[in-house]
């Protein structure tokens, strides 16, 4: 029974490895012919300035994409050889998190995604541990994430931690789409290398299988647990635990300031809900409205209640009444031009 076992997953191995070097020489093959292509075009219409602009930035996006595919080769190929080690060192929290988005920034502007990243006020400033790797482990799931929601979707990421001594801490990331997901019986391959759920869905999308095997194992190697919950046409949940070192460096959370009473007015109910947060976090005293009507009864509420709001955070596009007609209003009333309005 063992060995036969041990029969099946080298054959499922081995037939893995065979669809990954069929599709990896595809996919190389395919930008190496585009900047070839493109290079021959360019010198033939040198003259052309317009049409060698466009060579030089179809070259420019092959060579990238190339180049993403070989590395991914060559990082599984260190992993399995145990290669890779951990460099330690002293990172800030807020400039990971704003190299990451702007590499992703493009991509969810071109597909018009809604993307938000929450909880980053609630965890320390500065770690110890190894922030190229914790950037690649993101890099490749917000990459995934983006890349596997249709248009006009959503992604999120939410932060939080939890000390486990006084020089130790876990950081807890999920990352979260309402893509295209998996199906259940593909969720137990999910972190295998050269794995992906179709070829239909490998030849949509491309890529080579490693980017989650990847992952997985550096999430490994850092001594922290990753986690996926996905349904087929859903979207997917990546649950992410890291421990790291807690820099001498790590900055303390502000100190209250004056007790204001806030009023935050978005259509949205997450952004509502995550500026509360960020106010309750500062002394204020904070509630939110869904729109302008909403967000006028408050503030008349309010101050019929004799505890009226001390500013407003308002939402500039918002539907029926956006926030420059609602500030207008505010402004053009006796009663309430006298509220700060951001």
């Amino acid at each position: 029974s063992l060995l036969r076992d041990a029969l099946e997953s080298a054959k499922a191995a081995s037939e893995a490895k065979s669809d990954f070097l069929s599709r990896v020489s595809h996919d190389i093959r395919t930008p190496l012919n585009a900047i070839i292509g493109m290079s021959l075009l360019g010198q033939m219409r040198i003259d052309d300035l317009a049409e060698v602009k466009n060579c030089f930035e179809k070259i420019d996006q092959s060579s990238k994409y190339l180049l993403s595919l070989i590395n991914d080769i060559l990082c599984m190929s260190k992993i399995e050889s145990g290669k890779i080690r951990l460099d330690i060192e002293s990172f800030k929290l807020e400039e990971l998190f704003g190299g990451l988005w702007q590499i992703i920034e493009t991509q969810v502007a071109d597909k018009n995604i809604t993307y938000r990243c929450t909880g980053l006020e609630n965890v320390c400033d500065s770690y110890g541990g190894d922030v190229t790797k914790i950037h690649q482990i993101l890099l490749n799931l917000l990459t995934n994430a983006v890349k596997f929601t249709p248009r006009g979707g959503k992604v999120t990421m939410k932060l939080s931690e939890k000390q486990t001594s006084p020089e130790h801490i876990h950081l807890r990331c999920i990352i979260s789409d309402n893509g295209i997901g998996m199906k259940k019986d593909f969720l137990s391959r999910v972190f295998l290398p050269f794995e992906q759920e179709t070829a239909e869905i490998a030849q949509h999308f491309g890529g080579t299988g490693l980017g989650l095997a990847i992952t997985h194992n550096l999430v490994n190697l850092m001594g922290g647990n990753i986690d996926v919950q996905s349904e087929e046409g859903k979207g997917s949940t990546f649950t992410i635990d890291l421990p790291f070192g807690i820099s001498k460096d790590s900055a303390k959370h502000s100190e209250s300031l004056l007790e204001l009473r806030a009023l935050v007015i978005d259509d949205d109910k997450d952004t509502c809900e995550h500026a509360c947060v960020l106010l309750d976090q500062l002394g204020q005293k904070t509630e939110y409205a869904l729109s302008g009507k909403e967000g006028i009864e408050k503030i008349k509420q309010a101050m019929q209640d004799n505890d009226p709001f001390d500013i407003c955070f308002l939402d500039w596009k918002m539907p029926e009444m956006d926030g420059i007609e609602l500030c207008d209003r505010l402004k053009n009333n006796l009663a309430t031009s006298h509220i700060p309005v951001i």
